[in-house]
C-alpha cells in the first residue's frame, strides 16, 4: 500500500485516523501497531517476510545482548546479527530491478538500517533492551516505513511512551500530507503525459532541454512527495520527524546534495560507518549505497557518480576561484540538470546531442509548452523554494489562515479529479 493510492487515501487513513483520536492515549499504541502491520500485510508478499525475519532477529538480539556471559563477546555477536540481516537483505532486494525510482526498494533499505542504528546505538552508548511492543511499533509504524527517516529506536523512544497530540499538530500535518500528495497525485501525474507527448514529437533543441527538466522535476518531486506525507502522517500521529528530502537543488555547495537528498542516510552514514579513508572515496561507496537502495539501479548509480564528479571539480577548482555563491548556484543547477539526462533514454550519447542539434524548435514543442505551462512553472517553484517564499509572504497577512484554508481546498480538489480521470504517474 501506498500512500497516494485509493485504498491508502479512501479506506485505512480515513478509518485509521478516526478510530485513533477516539481512543484513549493508553490504546493508542496497540492501535497504532495493528493498523500498521496490516499496513505491512497488504503490500507485497516478500516484503512481508522480510520485515517479520529482520524485525524478530533484531529484537532477538537486543533482549538477550544484555544477559549473555562475561565469556560471551557482545561485539562479536551485533556483528554477526548485522552481516545475517545484510544478508537476509541481500537475498531479497536481489531480484528486484527498477528501470527509475520505485519506493519498495528504498522500503527494504528502511528496515535494514533502522534495525542496524539501534544495534549500534544500543551497544555504543550501553542503552537498555526496548520492551517488545514499543520496539514493534517503532519498527512497524507506518507514517515512516515507505520512506524514513532512518533512525534508530532510542530517539524516538520518548514519543512512543508518551507524545502530546494537539490541534495544531494535527492541523500542520494534514496540510503537509495534503501538499505532498497534491506533488505526488497531480503534479507527477501531469508530467507524466507531458514525457510521453515529448517522446512522441520530432527531436528539437528545446525538446530535448524540456525532456531532460521534465524528468528532473519528477525525480525530485517524486521524493518530496513521499518526505512530506511521511512528516505530515508522522506530525498527525504525534511524532516529530524530519523530512528526509529538502529542497536537494538548492545549494551553496554540491557536497550538501546527499544530506539534503536522504538526510537521514547521510546522517547514519556519517554517525556509524565514516572511515578515515580519502573524501573521494567514500563518497564513492556512500552513492553506491544509495544506488542500491533503489534497487540495483546502473542509471541511477551513474546519476550518482556525475554528482560526485560534480562535487569533485568543486571543491578541487570552483571553490579555490572565490566564485560569487549566485553564480556557484547557477553551476549546481546548470550541473545537476545535465545528470538528469542520464535518465532519459538508455542512449545518453544521444540525448546529449540533441542538446545542441541544428532545429532549434518546431510547432509541436510550442503548443506542448503552452498546454503545460502552468505544470511546469508549480512544479518549478515548488523544486526551487519559491512556493515556500511565498508562504513567509503570505504569513505576513492577517488573514493567512483563510488563505492557507483555501489553498489546499483547491490542492484537495484538484487531486480528486486527478483520482476521478485516473491520472498515474511512472517515472
Amino acid at each position: 500500500m501506498e500512500f497516494g493510492s485509493i485504498s491508502f487515501l479512501y479506506f485505512f487513513f480515513p478509518f485509521f485516523f478516526i478510530v485513533y483520536y477516539l481512543l484513549k492515549e493508553k490504546w493508542r499504541n496497540i492501535w497504532l501497531i495493528v493498523s500498521s502491520i496490516l499496513f505491512v500485510f497488504y503490500g507485497r508478499d516478500s516484503f512481508v517476510i522480510y520485515f517479520c525475519l529482520i524485525t524478530g532477529l533484531n529484537y532477538l538480539g537486543l533482549s538477550n545482548l544484555n544477559h549473555l556471559p562475561k565469556n560471551i563477546s557482545k561485539k562479536k555477536i551485533i556483528a554477526w546479527l548485522i552481516f545475517s540481516e545484510v544478508l537476509i537483505w541481500f537475498l531479497f532486494i536481489r531480484n528486484i530491478r527498477v528501470e527509475q525510482f520505485a519506493i519498495y526498494p528504498i522500503c527494504y533499505m528502511i528496515v535494514l538500517l533502522s534495525n542496524i542504528g539501534t544495534l549500534l546505538d544500543f551497544y555504543k552508548n550501553k542503552r537498555k533492551s526496548p520492551k517488545f511492543w514499543n520496539y514493534m511499533l517503532y519498527i512497524s509504524c507506518f507514517s515512516k516505513l515507505l520512506f524514513g527517516p532512518v533512525i534508530s529506536y532510542y530517539d524516538m523512544e520518548q514519543e512512543i511512551k508518551k507524545r502530546n497530540i494537539n490541534r495544531e499538530c494535527i492541523i500542520d500535518g494534514c496540510f503537509q500530507f495534503l501538499r505532498g500528495l497534491f506533488q505526488n497525485v497531480l503534479l507527477l501525474g501531469m508530467l507524466s503525459l507531458l514525457k510521453e507527448e515529448l517522446f512522441m514529437i520530432p527531436s528539437s533543441v528545446l525538446a530535448t532541454w524540456t525532456l531532460i527538466i521534465t524528468t528532473m522535476l519528477q525525480v525530485v518531486l517524486f521524493m518530496m512527495s513521499y518526505s512530506n506525507m511521511s512528516a505530515g502522517l508522522s506530525k498527525m500521529l504525534g511524532f516529530h520527524l524530519k523530512e528526509e528530502t529538502n529542497y536537494p537543488l538548492c545549494l551553496i555547495q554540491m557536497k550538501c546534495f546527499f544530506s539534503t537528498w536522504h538526510y537521514s542516510i547521510s546522517n547514519f552514514w556519517s554517525q556509524y560507518l565514516k572511515t578515515k579513508f580519502p573524501l573521494l572515496i567514500q563518497m564513492f561507496f556512500f552513492m553506491m549505497l544509495l544506488s542500491i537502495c533503489y534497487g540495483f539501479n546502473y542509471s541511477i548509480l551513474l546519476w550518482f557518480l556525475f554528482i560526485g564528479v560534480g562535487i569533485v571539480i568543486e571543491e578541487c577548482y570552483l571553490l579555490k576561484k572565490k566564485i560569487s555563491k549566485k553564480c556557484l548556484m547557477m553551476i549546481h543547477i546548470v550541473w545537476m540538470i545535465l545528470s538528469f539526462s542520464l535518465f532519459v533514454q538508455p542512449d545518453v550519447l544521444d540525448t546529449w546531442r540533441h542538446l545542441f542539434d541544428r532545429t532549434i524548435w518546431n510547432e509541436q514543442i510550442w503548443y506542448l509548452l503552452s498546454a503545460y505551462f502552468f505544470v511546469l512553472f508549480v512544479s518549478i517553484c515548488i523544486v526551487f523554494k519559491f512556493g515556500k517564499k511565498l508562504n513567509q509572504i503570505l504569513k505576513r497577512i492577517p488573514w493567512y489562515s483563510m488563505i492557507r484554508m483555501i489553498l489546499y481546498v483547491i490542492c484537495l480538489w484538484l487531486t480528486l479529479i486527478a483520482f476521478i480521470s485516473g491520472l498515474n504517474h511512472s517515472i
